[in-house]
């Protein structure tokens, strides 16, 4: 076991040559991705003169399919090995990105955004897992999430800016870079796997789907913390989808500006703030860091209600503010996952962890709805109270004694066998 700070070159290089692997090609595949994948709605609407509510619907497909999935692909990798399902999920991504690549129809492109779905659901979700099995030691498994978020968001920041500074946005045919992004990316995890020993391989489950469904439902502190995570992803949603709405309806003075501005805060935010704040919140349980990231959720939601029509600087204010509770609430959720996820039903977990994607789903419905018919800050009042109501379920998860966990091995067996 290391003994070296959780922030350092040793303990990062003495990581197993496979979670390396992942972390590179995370970044790989969503620098790719994203050098494209922001551009899609202008594509469609250039090629198809689709309405704004048919390109939502085919955007929606991806993270639709990315949630539904997610428990049965987890089922699949418990059952029948992490990297099996990672390897057909780089497929999927592959074959995804091609789709967008050649597509003539927009039925084809809607075929892509549901294999980039179900793509989600199998490599992106079970990298999380197989981190947590490949790295017994809990500092090197915080150590590995905690970048594999940052180089996820890193990659999301700079592909869109390559991509406009290369000339490539809006371009169809630059869909093959994703593309070629996933390949390499499948032959490195394959190469990877190949060198795997036994002493490290996945502990397999043989619960069924539905049995498995059973002990996700028995597992309150797990049900808590997703519930949680709903309101939670609802809420920062807004931040990404709504608030451009809202403040256009303010008439501020050079609003594409303003809106720029707070994109840039949260890039810049998540850059450069989160690895410091991961070494000066060390000492911190998971559980701690996602209380202290919640009131941080909230208090930018003060902050957005009540910042004046002529302080702009406010809006600016609480977007930092959101975005430091960004880069250390959304880690630390992870790390809550994978303390509670027993190990061989790791991968179920990370699955139906993704019901989050429930929140940013229907938080731009909800948010339109309230910014056409009431006055906008009523959208950060709901906010604020979902805060609240999120914070009692993380503090009374933890609360919960982790059942699961604590069984001993011979009674899951026994449990799994009946």
């Amino acid at each position: 076991m290391h003994t070296d700070p959780l922030l350092s070159w040793r303990r990062l290089f003495a990581l197993p040559a496979l979670i390396h692997i992942i972390l590179l090609g995370t970044f790989l595949s969503r620098f790719a991705f994203f050098m494209v994948w922001p551009y899609l709605g202008l594509m469609l609407f250039q090629k198809f003169a689709l309405s704004a509510t048919d390109t939502g619907l085919i955007l929606a497909l991806s993270s639709g399919f990315s949630t539904l999935f997610g428990i049965y692909g987890g089922n699949l990798a418990d059952r029948y090995g992490r990297g099996r399902v990672m390897l057909t999920g780089s497929g999927l991504g592959i074959l995804g990105m091609s789709l967008f690549a050649c597509a003539a129809s927009p039925a084809w492109f809607a075929l892509g955004a549901t294999c980039n779905g179900m793509m989600r659901s199998l490599l992106e979700n079970q990298s999380r897992a197989m981190i947590s099995d490949h790295c017994p030691d809990g500092q090197d498994r915080e150590l590995a999430l905690q970048l594999r978020y940052y180089l996820i968001n890193l990659g999301g920041a700079l592909g869109p800016l390559c991509g406009l500074w290369l000339g490539l946005s809006a371009q169809q045919h630059t869909f093959w870079l994703a593309a070629g992004g996933y390949l390499l990316y499948g032959l490195l995890l394959a190469g990877a796997l190949w060198r795997v020993t036994d002493s490290r391989s996945q502990v397999l489950s043989s619960l069924g789907f539905a049995a498995t469904l059973q002990v996700l439902a028995r597992d309150r502190a797990f049900l808590l913390l997703t519930l949680g995570n709903v309101l939670t992803m609802f809420v920062y949603a807004h931040f990404q989808s709504t608030l451009d709405l809202y403040l256009m309806r303010l008439s501020i003075p050079d609003i594409a500006a303003l809106i720029t501005q707070l994109l840039l805060i949260n890039t810049l935010t998540i850059v450069f703030l989160q690895l410091p704040l991961v070494h000066t919140l060390a000492r911190f349980s998971a559980g701690q860091r996602i209380r202290i990231g919640s009131v941080l959720f909230a208090l930018a939601q003060i902050g957005f209600w009540f910042t004046p029509v002529s302080w702009p600087m406010g809006w600016l204010l609480s977007a930092f503010v959101l975005s430091i509770g960004e880069v250390i609430l959304f880690p630390a959720l992870n790390l809550r996952v994978d303390e509670l996820a027993p190990p061989h039903l790791r991968g179920s977990y990370v699955g139906a962890a993704s019901l989050y994607l429930l929140g940013s789903a229907s938080a731009p419905i909800l948010g339109g709805l309230i910014i056409d018919h009431l006055d906008g800050q009523w959208l950060f009042i709901l906010c604020f109270v979902l805060c609240a109501i999120a914070y009692g379920f993380y503090l009374r998860s933890e609360n919960i004694p982790t059942y699961i966990k604590a069984r001993r091995p011979e009674q899951r067996a026994a449990e799994e066998q009946g």
